[in-house]
């Protein structure tokens, strides 16, 4: 009979596609988001203690999902990781293929004999576009405590990834860092009296049946072509959460979209007004009220003469909302402007959002020998991690990436030099 119903869930998921979301990511607090089937656990921890896996309660059996000495993750027991920068301390990360709506978070901090008073730490998510800040702080809760997120009256935020960081301060070292599973019963401490259980991320329901439909958002017109609308609106709420939004133009359906705050209507008319109104769907299948009705009239123009309401003045600051294309006709997709010749700038700034590679003069580096380099070059013809002669030729450089790549590479011929000048002076001393 198990295995029946096993099969008739995976014929659900497999007919319905998309609905596996809302199969695996209803309102329930009996399931832990970081144990379904489609959920990847990942750590930068190697050879600690336990796995990222081991962490995890789950509400369902009442314990820990699998049962472990003492339940926890992270570096051995007095390993100083020194002034470890965000990113470089421990990361525990769970992603999921598809957006997962979350409303509770908790995580165990270490054993009360392994203080973190001065550790920082940041969790963050990504919504599918962006990496989100959800909460930061100093020592709290990773000091023998437990963090606790959300509830069920939190409007859920959207994640296709969540992620713990712990790190140092810049003034204490970070030793002996890991988290701990709490409120379960390991094969050497009985945690069970907790009344918070963690680790947990989960998405729990309202308390009652859920008949209130979410507040109304505010919607606004950002700009607009002779062809197109930019809508946004105000974030509506919910007890339950907000899950979707409906876009209407003069009283018809335009659009029925997922949790976003912008939308550009297309394929509308020169010189024609319209009027559009928005509605928010709660996760319980509730829809607010239509929003107030926003008038736009669209150019009747496409360029260049005074006053044309594509191009906008704030501040001092001229705003266009399309594409620009210099010395062409068209800009590729993903990008905003295009120039075909070239560009002179007194100074140009890259911001980078990885890491910058100052990784390589850690310890547990992987540098490659020169013999496994000499065999690279001569089976890919260019240096590890570069890229070759034909793909920038078919897809170019990106700045910010490429001054990345040759700082690792100039870091890694450092640590070559510094080793060949030991062998050197090894040699000398023996004549």
């Amino acid at each position: 009979m198990k295995n029946l119903l096993s099969l008739i869930n995976l014929s659900v998921l497999f007919f319905f596609g998309n609905g596996m979301i809302s199969a695996q990511n209803a309102p329930d607090s009996n399931i832990n988001l970081a144990l379904l089937s489609d959920a990847t656990i990942t750590s930068n921890v190697v050879n600690g203690r336990g796995t990222p896996q081991e962490i995890l309660f789950n509400p369902a059996i009442g314990n820990y999902e699998s049962v472990t000495q003492y339940n926890e993750h992270g570096v051995a027991y007095n390993q100083n990781l020194g002034l470890a920068t965000r990113g470089n301390g421990l990361n525990w990360q769970v992603e999921w293929p598809s957006s997962k709506n979350i409303n509770y978070i908790t995580f165990g901090g270490t054993y009360p004999n392994q203080p973190q008073p001065n550790t920082n730490w940041t969790i963050s998510y990504y919504d599918g576009s962006t990496w989100i800040t959800l909460d930061q702080g100093t020592g709290g809760w990773i000091n023998s405590g437990i963090y606790e997120w959300g509830g069920e009256s939190r409007q859920p935020i959207q994640a296709t990834k969540l992620l713990l960081e712990i790190y140092s301060d810049g003034v204490h070292d970070l030793i002996s860092i890991h988290l701990r599973g709490r409120g379960g019963i390991s094969s050497q401490v009985d945690d069970s009296s907790s009344t918070k259980k963690a680790c947990l991320i989960q998405y729990l329901p309202s308390n009652g049946s859920d008949t209130q439909a979410p507040t109304v958002p505010t919607l606004s017109s950002t700009g607009q072509t002779e062809t197109t609308v930019d809508l946004s609106w105000s974030e509506a709420t919910d007890n339950v959460g907000v899950v979707g939004y409906k876009i209407f133009k003069d009283g018809i359906l335009e659009g029925t979209l997922g949790n976003v705050s912008t939308y550009q209507v297309t394929g509308l008319t020169a010189s024609t007004t319209y009027s559009f109104t928005a509605t928010a769907t709660d996760a319980a299948g509730n829809e607010s009220t239509s929003s107030n009705a926003v008038s736009v009239t669209t150019d009747g123009n496409s360029g260049g003469s005074s006053g044309n309401a594509i191009w906008q003045e704030a501040n001092s600051v001229a705003s266009y909302a399309g594409k620009v294309q210099v010395g062409g006709i068209s800009v590729p997709s993903a990008y905003k402007m295009a120039i075909d010749g070239k560009l002179i700038a007194e100074e140009v700034r890259v911001e980078v959002s990885g890491t910058w590679p100052d990784y390589v003069f850690e310890k547990a580096y992987p540098l490659l020998s020169l013999k496994e380099i000499q065999k690279h070059i001569e089976e890919k013809g260019h240096l590890p991690k570069m890229p070759s002669a034909k793909e920038v030729k078919a897809n170019g450089i990106e700045l910010g990436e490429m001054n990345r790549l040759l700082l690792e590479k100039i870091e890694e011929l450092t640590l070559y030099i510094i080793q060949l000048e030991s062998e050197i002076n090894q040699l000398k001393s023996k004549h």
